[in-house]
């Protein structure tokens, strides 16, 4: 995995997690009820803990909780 910025690290958490509702929203509407919920965005965000500095780190979550909070569209890595 590539050492990415906090705000690269931020958007692309938000791309995986969009991902994943996308993913099992179209496994439920296929009526699979026993697919393990997707987790990508999860293990990117284990993984980017482990790789980054505490310093990114930090950052990282503070871009992440202002992105959430600010809401808009995720996946085009421009919130509005």
């Amino acid at each position: 995995m590539v050492i990415l910025s906090p705000e690269d690290a931020a958007r692309r958490y938000l791309t995986l997690y969009d991902g994943d509702i996308a993913r099992d929203g179209h496994l439920e509407a296929l009526g699979d009820d026993e697919s393990e919920p997707s987790r990508t965005a999860q293990e990117f965000a284990r993984q980017y803990e482990d790789q980054a500095s505490p310093e990114d780190y930090a950052r990282y979550l503070e871009i992440l909780d202002h992105l959430l909070k600010q809401g808009g569209d995720h996946g085009s890595g421009n919130p509005q």
